[in-house]
């Protein structure tokens, strides 16, 4: 629970043909994560990707042709030969009728769209070859608005004669002696002229009734296909579906296949097992594969490749339920090295508090809490992501409702006398809060403020309380011991911190008197806590009994001490400072509050709107910005304590597949 889980290196040796048997196990029972070189030579696998390549043609054709979407699934493996017998047969049976159905769809388009030409032709009663023949009538034909035939009629003074072939698309008829004037009175107007279309001794009319008649024709050879498609899809669905959903496992497997080492007839497949499945994985493929099959393991540290840092042991933190969401925020954020502290109960509990500080109130942490409960019913079994997303939800609803109890705070409402009478049965105080948190008293404020910078001090003595152990677990001692968030840093910040603790109690509370000896020992230790940090690399070096003592010239160690003071002064500061901003947002918290009941209270019976409109703001609003500041804090004041270099996830090879 408090450290990453312990791995082993798996190494297994295989014949090639139990490869793909061994593969699906691991595949089925997601225990190793399998690691892969870069392929090989493309030329040892170019048969065996180009029959890969001709299956997922022959996929789309099928898919395309009897027009299905692909399966994304992983089904039964089978042999990828068997995959292609079957897509071959398949396509056999729709070659002919594929061409087919593509010829009569574009013939069908291309008469369509003659139909829709010949449409504004119908009411035409007589050939273009009558037309062109008329000996003493001109005609054109094109269209025009209702507006520009008028002009045209004004301009040609009753000498046209036109009749409307469709909305806005006429024949015109004049003289052969007025073709002139015809012609010139359509260029003043926004006249388009049409080519007549069609045969010269044919009717529109009976050239549109023979394309309906063909395009009928046309429709019924493609139902006809249509039909015998979608029989063969109906008896054939099924099995194609399956095809295809076990060609998607044997497309992965053949990666795989190409990225790891082989020796004549055999195989290597070699990664990492957690320590505890060890025994199952060496059990089942033992019972899989018997004699044919040779297992070695090691511990992380008896590999070169690891101690050398070529190879990074991953990581799987062992949480229990209550706390397992919390990893994802660790991840965001990278991943521990192996064998490190698992900080994820340390980040749930701080999250929790910060988050709890800055929002505290019954009502509104309940609406988050249900929130987070409606997402876990509605999505949260689906995706574990989501589902630890809206366990989170509900855990920091929980927070701001127990600090909401704490401040008195109801959905806005600040000391409503049930929280009197609360306190008063269960700890004997007749007040409606724990901690008042009303911005109307300086002194308030100054609680808050005080109580936030002493959280951020234990938080930041957490965090290099961590740093301290991972160093020494990973023998880092020059760190452990002398380092800014080291052992000289922790004992300067617990000094910082009992000062602190001392002024507080006895300046400021005056509940004790102050202790000026116990003062002036922790600034000395705080002195000396500095100095060692300055002094860090050659105490370190003497100790150890290196030489040199001193890397560098003393002028430049000297220089180097400078900026590692200034440093030091000013991280110390700037971290521990930064916590002000929860006693900040808590203050906000209720000053929003106190703002949207003052504006509802100053319109009276509508102020209900007001105050609903106001919480949900501040739950959408203010819930989202605490969120954020409590990740920032997490982030860049506790995690950079102790976050060693960046491990790496345990992702282990594991293939959901459909059951049948």
């Amino acid at each position: 629970m408090f450290f990453t889980a312990p791995m082993r290196y798996l190494q297994m040796v295989i014949l090639e043909k139990d490869f793909q048997k061994a593969i699906d196990l691991l595949a089925d029972y997601g225990w190793i994560e399998i690691k892969r070189g870069d392929e090989e030579k493309l030329e040892k696998f170019s048969e065996i990707n180009k029959l890969i390549g001709q299956i997922e043609g022959k996929i789309f054709e099928l898919t395309t042709f009897f027009n299905i979407e692909k399966s994304e699934e992983k089904g039964r493996l089978l042999d990828v030969n068997e995959i292609d017998r079957y897509l071959t047969m398949l396509l056999d049976k729709i070659k002919p009728f594929e061409e087919e159905i593509n010829d009569l769809k574009n013939k069908k388009a291309a008469l369509e769209n003659g139909l829709k030409e010949l449409d504004t032709y119908k009411k035409l009663k007589i050939t273009k070859k009558e037309l062109d023949n008329l000996n003493f009538l001109f005609f054109k034909i094109g269209s025009m608005t209702q507006r520009d035939l008028e002009k045209l009629d004004e301009g040609m003074s009753g000498r046209l004669i036109y009749t409307e072939l469709s909305k806005d698309f006429y024949i015109l008829f004049t003289s052969k002696k007025g073709r002139w004037t015809l012609e010139s009175e359509l260029k003043k107007i926004n006249f388009k002229e049409k080519n007549i279309p069609f045969e010269d001794d044919v009717l529109p009319a009976e050239i549109f009734l023979n394309l309906k008649n063909e395009i009928n024709d046309i429709e019924k050879k493609i139902s006809d296909i249509e039909n015998f498609k979608n029989d063969l899809l109906k008896r054939e669905k099924k099995s194609l579906v399956k095809i295809i959903e076990s060609f998607n496992l044997q497309r992965i497997y053949q990666n795989i296949y190409q990225s790891i080492n082989h020796s004549g007839s055999t195989s290597i497949i070699e990664g990492w097992v957690l320590k505890r499945d060890l025994s199952k994985v060496v059990k089942s493929i033992h019972s899989l594969l018997g004699n044919r099959v040779s297992l070695v393991s090691y511990n992380p540290e008896e590999l070169d490749e690891v101690k050398n840092g070529s190879l990074k042991v991953p990581v799987l933190m062992e949480n229990s339920i209550i706390f397992k969401p919390f990893e994802d925020l660790v991840f965001n954020y990278g991943s521990p090295v192996y064998g490190a502290v698992d900080p994820t109960i340390f980040v749930a509990i701080s999250f929790l508090i910060l988050f709890g500080f800055m929002f505290g109130d019954v009502g509104q942490g309940l609406v988050i809490l249900l929130i987070g409960s409606l997402i876990k019913i509605v999505k949260g079994k689906k995706e574990e992501k989501l589902n630890n997303l809206a366990t989170i939800f509900q855990y920091a609803g929980t927070s701001a409702m127990i600090f909401g109890y704490i401040y008195g705070s109801f959905f806005c409402f600040e000391h409503l006398p049930f929280f009197s009478v609360i306190n008063k049965t269960l700890f004997g105080i007749n007040v409606p809060y724990i901690l008042n948190t009303s911005f109307h008293d300086v002194r308030n404020i100054f609680n808050i403020v005080f109580i936030t910078i002493g959280v951020g001090l234990l938080i930041n003595l957490l965090g290099i309380f961590l740093n301290i152990f991972n160093n020494f677990l990973h023998e880092r001692h020059h760190e452990a011991l002398f380092s800014r968030n080291g052992i000289a840093g922790f004992v300067l910040l617990l000094s910082i911190f009992l000062i602190y603790i001392e002024i507080v109690f006895s300046l400021y509370l005056k509940v004790i008197p102050i202790n000026t000896e116990l003062v002036k020992i922790l600034i000395h230790i705080i002195l000396g806590s500095i100095g060692l940090i300055l002094l860090k690399e050659p105490l370190f070096n003497i100790l150890t009994n290196h030489r040199p003592v001193l890397h560098d010239s003393i002028g430049m160690w000297i220089l180097h001490s400078l900026v590692e003071l200034i440093e030091v002064v000013l991280v110390t500061m700037s971290n521990n400072l930064s916590f002000i901003r929860v006693a900040a947002f808590a203050i906000t918290h209720g000053l929003l509050s106190f703002i949207f009941l003052g504006i509802a209270n100053s319109i009276g019976v509508f102020g209900i709107i007001i105050i609903v409109l106001g919480n949900v703001i501040i739950i959408g609003l203010e819930g989202m910005i605490v969120s954020i500041q409590t990740i920032r804090l997490e982030y860049y004041e506790f995690f950079s304590k102790f976050f060693m270099d960046k491990g790496k996830k345990f992702i282990p090879f594991k293939i959901e597949k459909i059951i049948e």
